[in-house]
């Protein structure tokens, strides 16, 4: 299979409610992709954030590293 112009393919673990959520959000809607809706959610993640990642790790917050960002 190819991989479209733009894309990159990684492998990447998410909490099985996660991937839940997104695949009932698709199925819900009548179908798609659900790789496709959460490339667009971490986009508009992107869009609307103001504070740049370093500083929203919890290594560097004190915050609870429960919540999986690998730097």
């Amino acid at each position: 299979m190819s991989i479209p112009k733009g894309k990159t393919r990684i492998i990447i673990r998410l909490d099985e409610e996660v991937i839940a959520w997104f695949r009932n959000q698709v199925a819900n809607a009548g179908g798609g992709n659900y790789q496709s809706l959460i490339n667009s959610a971490l986009l508009e993640h992107i869009a609307r954030s103001r504070e740049p990642l370093e500083a929203a790790t919890p290594s560097n917050s004190g915050g609870d590293s429960s919540c999986g960002l690998v730097r």
